[in-house]
């Protein structure tokens, strides 16, 4: 399994450069646009680690960006209802203040 998900989503040390070109947390100056960052505090596909990455990478570069945690919530944050609920208010609420 581990030389398959390699073979998808590159090497993590062999192929570090490759993989930094297109890491967002690297490139966080070029964003120009606010942005929402939703994480399931029980996502083992992207964890709250690489998340809080982002979100400082976003900081230390002064844009503007809302971090939202969702407990108990996993990678399909739209599984359940109650996490579902919770994640269309944050966009709504997100997009009202943003949109124009």
């Amino acid at each position: 399994m581990i030389n398959t998900q390699y073979e998808r989503m590159r090497h993590p040390i062999r192929e570090a450069e490759i993989l930094n070109e297109y890491s967002p947390a690297l490139h966080a100056d070029k964003i120009e646009i606010p942005i929402l960052l939703i994480v399931g505090e029980a996502d083992k596909r992207v964890s709250v680690k690489q998340s809080k990455l982002m979100a400082n990478a976003l900081e230390d570069e002064d844009k503007s960006f809302e971090f939202v945690k969702i407990k108990g919530a996993g990678h399909n944050i739209f599984r359940y209802y109650e996490h579902a609920e919770k994640v269309y208010n944050k966009i709504e609420k997100f997009l009202a203040a943003h949109l124009q």
